[in-house]
C-alpha cells in the first residue's frame, strides 16, 4: 500500500501544515494507513471477482481473461459493466 499512499503524499503535508502542535500524529497516520489498506482490498476483491465472472460467463481460463497493468481495472471493470442489466450507468458512474 506504500505505492498508493505516495499517490497523495502533498495533500497529506498540506493538510498537516494545518495541524496544531500538539495534534495526535500517529493518529492520523494510523487512520490514513487503515483506510489505504481497506481501499486497495476493496479494489482488489472487486476487480478480482469481476474476472472470475468473465471467466465464468466465457467458460475460459482466468488467464485468457486476465490482462496486465492497467488492463485489470480499466478494462476489465467496463466490459462488466456494460453487462449489466440494471442500469448500467448508473454502476459505471458509482
Amino acid at each position: 500500500t506504500a505505492g498508493s499512499a505516495g499517490m497523495g503524499f502533498g495533500p497529506i503535508i498540506m493538510n498537516a501544515s494545518f495541524n496544531s502542535f500538539r495534534h495526535n500524529v500517529y493518529r492520523d497516520a494510523m487512520i490514513i494507513s487503515l483506510m489505504d489498506t481497506f481501499t486497495s482490498l476493496l479494489a482488489g476483491f472487486t476487480i478480482f471477482s469481476i474476472l472470475g465472472n468473465l471467466a465464468f460467463q466465457l467458460d475460459v481460463d482466468v488467464s485468457h481473461v486476465a490482462k496486465t497493468g492497467p488492463g485489470l481495472a480499466f478494462i476489465s471493470y467496463p466490459m462488466a459493466v456494460s453487462q449489466f442489466t440494471f442500469f448500467p450507468q448508473l454502476f459505471s458512474v458509482l
